[in-house]
């Protein structure tokens, strides 16, 4: 019964509600405009981590949509800024928007190294 009504309170605020972006519901976003470079700096321990998520032997990483070149470059930066946008894009009623909140926490916010 209580999953029962756990379930209806996800579908109640996820669908009766006005849609809203996945990044209003985050603060400490990085801006995700792919032609500024020069916010490389505070991208870079992202940019750094996310290089470790690739699995051996693969050019595959955390996300399906986002993979380096591992030219260490302004391409790596622009294809995390990408993945970011789409992710904060996502809308209260996208079936992803649980994950984007996540997921943009994980890797679209400024961090310390």
């Amino acid at each position: 019964m209580e999953s029962s009504i756990e379930g209806l309170y996800k579908s109640a605020t996820k669908w009766c509600v006005v849609p809203r972006k996945a990044e209003e519901f985050v603060s400490g976003l990085l801006g995700v405009d792919t032609t500024n470079t020069n916010d490389t700096n505070a991208w870079q321990h992202n940019i750094d981590e996310y290089k470790k998520t690739k699995k051996n032997g693969d050019n595959k990483y955390e996300w399906s949509d986002v993979s380096f070149q591992n030219d260490g470059g302004t391409e790596d930066l622009k294809k995390l800024k990408e993945g970011c946008k789409t992710r904060r894009d996502k809308l209260t009623y996208d079936v992803e928007f649980d994950s984007a909140i996540s997921e943009i926490s994980k890797w679209c916010l400024e961090k310390k190294p």
